[in-house]
């Protein structure tokens, strides 16, 4: 018990260091880059793609970055000590945020490969952060605002990794493709994008998971709709196809039995 005890209060505390990290990290390399460091959004200027959102579309890292310190105010809190939901989520996210750090150095320094890597590590141990939380949420063991910012942070990461693969393909890899065939493969890419994140949100009766996602493409929109009309459009349709999925989920959420806390 002694054991498990130390290991929990070790999880709890670095996260808050990692958050700490991260959110340092981020300013320093955005706001003042050191030298031979580019800012991200220099970097996707320098490595642009099709499905490459607006600029504005990344202060959702804002609100993300909110509902991620308020969990961590909250699962340090000492009625949070033996909580369930803070042994099965805070380590996993710990790793996250970690990660996130990473690919923040290693992208504004254009190590674009290791970059890849470090992505699909951030999707895999969020997907496996919203599985291990999701479940207790649903079956009323957890609250639910506490996690409310992991939907977010998961539904966006899952975007970065498709435009992380694409120039990661392209520009580390030398994967080329004719501008036809990149055209059609990003049509196609935005059409599964929108099918999974709104097949998530009906799954686990989440109408947060598929907002990030329709929020990016309608930034793709904004980017696109001089360059490419017609997957500005598609990108358009997505989006709104995702804010169905997440009025559907509600209405899912709200068909099944509500269990009590306990």
């Amino acid at each position: 018990m002694e054991t498990s005890t130390s290991a929990s209060r070790f999880w709890r505390w670095l996260l808050p260091a990692a958050v700490a990290g991260c959110l340092y990290v981020n300013y320093l390399y955005n706001v003042h880059p050191p030298a031979g460091a580019l800012s991200n959004g220099a970097m996707s200027a320098r490595h642009p793609t099709l499905l490459t959102p607006a600029g504005y579309a990344f202060s959702i890292w804002g609100v993300i970055f909110a509902g991620l310190v308020a969990y961590t105010v909250w699962q340090l809190l000492p009625a949070q000590r033996f909580s369930r939901l803070v042994a099965r989520l805070t380590p996993v996210l710990a790793l996250a945020v970690l990660a996130t750090t990473a690919w923040t150095l290693v992208f504004s320094y254009e190590l674009i490969g290791p970059s890849l890597v470090v992505m699909l590590a951030i999707l895999g141990l969020l997907a496996v952060a919203y599985a291990r939380s999701r479940p207790l949420v649903l079956a009323g063991q957890a609250p639910a605002w506490p996690t409310w910012f992991l939907s977010l942070y998961l539904g966006w990461i899952m975007l970065a990794t498709v435009l992380n693969v694409i120039f990661g393909l392209r520009d580390a890899a030398g994967v080329q493709w004719p501008a036809d065939a990149n055209l059609l493969g990003s049509h196609a890419l935005v059409v599964v994008a929108a099918g999974l994140g709104t097949a998530l949100a009906w799954r686990g009766h989440d109408a947060l998971l598929p907002l990030p996602l329709a929020w990016g493409l309608v930034g793709t929109w904004a980017a696109q709709r001089g360059a490419a009309p017609h997957l500005a459009t598609t990108a358009l349709g997505a989006a709104v196809a995702l804010g169905v999925g997440a009025v559907l989920a509600i209405w899912s959420r709200q068909r099944q039995p509500r269990p009590q806390m306990g």
